[in-house]
Formats: C-alpha cells, sequence, structure tokens
C-alpha cells in the first residue's frame, strides 16, 4: 500500500473536500460511505478528525479507490480534482429486486417493547433476496457490535426468512434471530443465534452466541414454549423474560465498492 504525502492544509484538506461534495450530492453520511467502502464504521470521520488535529498527512491510494465506487467517481478526481467528477457509465439503480431494510440487530440494546425492531438504518445499496426462500418472507437486519462476528461483521447485512411467513420451523444448528421480551412489555432485544441445541419432547431450545468475543462466549438462552425465564433485577423486580425465534438467517451480505 503506498501512502501519498500531502500539505494538511491543501491537499487533504481539498481531498476531504471533494469527498464532502459527493457525499452531498448522494446522500451519504460518514459511516454508510465508510460502510459502503468496505472500510470501518468510522474510517471517514477519522480521516476528518486527523485532518483537523494535523495528525493525519495522507489517504492510502488504496482507500481512495475504495471511496471512489461508493461516491460514483473517480480516484484521480478524488486526488486532484481533474478529469470529470461524475462517472459517466455509473449502474442506474432501476429495476433492481431488494428486500426491506428493519432494523438493527444487536446483543445488550433494548429497544421499546412495541417495537418489532428499531428505526431501519438508511443503507446506500439495495439488498438482493435469497432466491431459495419467498421473497416477501425476507427483510434484512444491520449487524451491530461482535456478538455475530465468526459469520458477520458490524455494519454487514443478515438476509433474514421469517419462519411463519414462509412456512418453516426452526432446527438444530440454524442460524436464527432471536428476540426476548422482558414480562411488561417495556423493552425487546434483538439478537442472532445459532440454535444449540433441540429437544423434539419439550421443545426445548437452546441458543448460543456465534462470537470471538470473550464477553459472549459462555452466555446462553433457553426457551421453552408456555413457560418464561424467570430472573430477579438487583432491585427485586420481576426481570421475567420470553424468548421467541423470528427468523432464520439465509445469509449475510457486504456491499463492495465498483467502478475501479
Amino acid at each position: 500500500m503506498s501512502e501519498l504525502d500531502f500539505d494538511p492544509q491543501r491537499g487533504l484538506d481539498a481531498i476531504l473536500a471533494r469527498i464532502d461534495q459527493r457525499q452531498k450530492v448522494l446522500d451519504l453520511t460518514d459511516r454508510a460511505l465508510s460502510l459502503a467502502a468496505g472500510l470501518s464504521a468510522d474510517a471517514v470521520r477519522s480521516m476528518r478528525r486527523g485532518a483537523r488535529n494535523k495528525k493525519q498527512r495522507g489517504i492510502s491510494t488504496t482507500t481512495i479507490t475504495a471511496l471512489a465506487g461508493p461516491l460514483k467517481t473517480m480516484p484521480e478526481w478524488l486526488l486532484t480534482g481533474g478529469g470529470s467528477e461524475e462517472l459517466a457509465d455509473a449502474r442506474p439503480a432501476t429495476h433492481i429486486t431488494a428486500i426491506p431494510v428493519a432494523g438493527e440487530v444487536a446483543a445488550g440494546v433494548w429497544v421499546a417493547g412495541d417495537a418489532h425492531l428499531v428505526d431501519p438504518p438508511n443503507l446506500p445499496f439495495p439488498v438482493p433476496p435469497d432466491p431459495r426462500f419467498p421473497t416477501g418472507a425476507q427483510y434484512a437486519l444491520v449487524v451491530r457490535g461482535s456478538s455475530f462476528n465468526r459469520y458477520a461483521q458490524d455494519g454487514d447485512v443478515l438476509i433474514c426468512v421469517d419462519f411463519t411467513r414462509a412456512g418453516l420451523k426452526p432446527r438444530d444448528g440454524d442460524l436464527v434471530i432471536v428476540s426476548k421480551l422482558l414480562a411488561d412489555n417495556s423493552l425487546r432485544e434483538i439478537t442472532a443465534r445459532r440454535i444449540n441445541r433441540m429437544q423434539t419432547g419439550d421443545q426445548l431450545l437452546d441458543f448460543h452466541y456465534e462470537s470471538t468475543d470473550e464477553r459472549f462466549a459462555d452466555h446462553f438462552d433457553s426457551q421453552a414454549p408456555a413457560r418464561k425465564s424467570r430472573q430477579r433485577g438487583r432491585d427485586g423486580a420481576d426481570d421475567r423474560q420470553e424468548i421467541a425465534v423470528r427468523a432464520l438467517i439465509a445469509g449475510v451480505y457486504r456491499s463492495l465498492a465498483f467502478g475501479r
């Protein structure tokens, strides 16, 4: 990877200004641009902060090329301002079959109990359906955190198939979306898990995290029909949780930059 050096007051600031110019045209946030380019979620924001603090003196050609794709421009224009700002052959986003992005999935993040999922993030790319399942039964969830990092990183998208709408039943070993609802319906947690054990007799299911993060290594939940897991909070309140399997995780989608 080669590094191009610039005067922080001129070269780097000018590149960041051109990046900002394209973001405004395409209505892309720093986070959305970073993820669409295949970078860490805070990559663009970190570059801006480094330039302000005079701690960053350049941007690698690899990063410039990655950013050019979702910005629908050429790396040369980002670097120098020369040539055409907009790609003449930018791919139109028409006639694309896509599934709705319903929200996010994250361990330890509790949302209002009356909402199945949190507010959907605005992704700068369409998420395709899995052809093995009915399109109408599918939706997408954006991964946040590291609780499912054996399969998906922060910012990746899970292609989910609703068990009920698709006429499917969970099986041992399935990767699934699980919701936990407090007994008073006040809070809900949505997580990605693996069904580790499923006893046919009483339909007991054990859900385990697929993560290399030590915080989730030995943690699991169990679900059985007609009864709830009972826990007591620090204040002695009833913190019972109702656990439900919502969807099959059919695949992981990650948009890569084009136009290189």
